[in-house]
């Protein structure tokens, strides 16, 4: 299969109309004409996952994030030109990039992760599109009501990852909103007029947590990227599908961060 080909195909599944008019969809660098060898599956760009690629064989990278949103002023190896100097990597090893961002967030494939992750069963979204049935965030109901302290021990050992948590510990709580990435206000909006008891997220500004606790909102922040992991292995499913099993791998990409 082409490139061009395996990227028409995989915007049949992830249309570029459900997407954020900000976004870069599809194929954003390489030469859509070349034939696929093998695709690496990933949360990002960087030059640890380009190096994968060379070493699996791979001249396709799938991510998440696309490697920019606005273009770079130029595309070469200068300084202070991150953006611009990792795409000429991609290019010398012959990897083309292609990522499908927020039309997967809002996509029906990603509407169960988060809540099963915690064993919960999502019910509705919490931030409806228009005009698609799709959405951003998720919401579920506890089996029976925990106290935020409990139910953050559940998530930090669903994630094995040790969240930051907003909120009186000894509340209770029946009503879970999930969300992916970054929240916005839009998002902690709907969980108050919906009567969200606590939001899972990836990552929450200090100011919109604070005022979101103050109004009875609890918070329980996973990190952005700890949040979207599991998105990667979507995108490798949905490409196995496309290519082959033997064709596609994902890569288990560290954190950028760490706490002592």
């Amino acid at each position: 299969m082409k490139i061009f080909e395996f990227e028409k195909k995989l915007l049949q599944i992830f249309p570029r109309k459900t997407a954020e008019s900000w976004d870069q969809m599809g194929l954003v660098v390489g030469d859509g004409a070349r034939d696929i060898t093998h695709i690496m599956c990933a949360l990002d760009v960087t030059y640890d996952t380009i190096d994968a690629c060379v070493k699996f064989g791979a001249n396709v990278l799938l991510t998440h994030h696309p490697i920019f949103l606005e273009p770079p002023e130029c595309i070469a190896n200068k300084i202070n030109n991150h953006t611009g100097s990792l795409i000429v990597y991609a290019l010398k090893k012959g990897v083309a990039l292609i990522n499908i961002h927020t039309a997967l967030d809002v996509s029906p494939h990603a509407f169960e992760l988060l809540p099963n992750l915690l064993g919960l069963t999502p019910r509705e979204i919490l931030l409806p599109l228009n005009d698609f049935n799709l959405g951003y965030g998720q919401i579920s109901f506890l089996n029976k009501k925990l106290t935020l302290h409990d139910f953050a021990l559940l998530v930090k050992e669903s994630f094995s990852s040790t969240p930051r948590i907003w909120g009186d510990k000894a509340s209770y709580i029946k009503t879970v909103a999930t969300w992916t990435g970054s929240v916005n206000s839009e998002a902690l909006e709907a969980c108050r007029s919906k009567d969200i008891d606590v939001l899972v997220c990836g990552e929450i500004k200090y100011h919109g947590a604070l005022d979101a606790v103050m109004q009875g909102l609890k918070i329980v922040e996973l990190g952005h990227d700890i949040s979207e992991f599991p998105l990667v292995s979507i995108l490798a499913q949905q490409a196995r599908k496309l290519v082959g099993d033997d064709k596609v791998l994902e890569y288990e990409q560290p954190l950028h961060w760490f706490t002592i």
